[in-house]
């Protein structure tokens, strides 16, 4: 189950972006080890606020919620308007990831295309895993 979850590179970036939604797990900045929320700190503690631990840099556990890859893409989608999908190549054992433009930002994606689409000759996980890259790439460009 650990691969539903963004790596900890990624959930870095996107906290820099601005993701601050709730998690079902976070993980320890001192050792990037994943760690699920358990019962005690799901119901309001005040380290760790309504439902999961958020990175607090003035804390003394530094954590950082670590969210479903769905849940990344949703916010994307959501947040900014931008919608990353990833599908089966047309060769054997590849795949294609495609970013898409709502329409009104279509300028973010260069030369007025409404979306962009990448061929990529390796695993599911691994194709799921550039599509947020270049997802949080075009925010963070955008907020440049």
């Amino acid at each position: 189950m650990k691969d539903l979850f963004v790596p900890y590179e990624i959930a870095s970036r996107l906290e820099d972006i601005g993701f601050e939604e709730p998690s079902l797990a976070y993980y320890d900045s001192s050792n990037h080890k994943l760690y699920q929320v358990s019962p005690p700190f799901t119901t309001g503690d005040p380290i760790f606020g309504s439902f999961v631990p958020k990175h607090n840099k003035k804390h003394l556990i530094p954590l950082i919620g670590a969210p479903l890859y769905q849940q990344v893409f949703d916010w994307f989608r959501k947040e900014h308007n931008l919608l990353g999908e990833v599908n089966i190549g047309d060769k054997e054992e590849s795949y294609t990831y495609r970013i898409w433009d709502d329409g009104k930002t279509r300028k973010i994606l260069g030369d007025g295309k409404s979306s962009i689409g990448f061929d990529f000759n390796g695993s599911f996980d691994k194709a799921k895993l550039k599509c947020v890259m270049g997802l949080i790439s075009i925010v963070h460009k955008r907020n440049k």
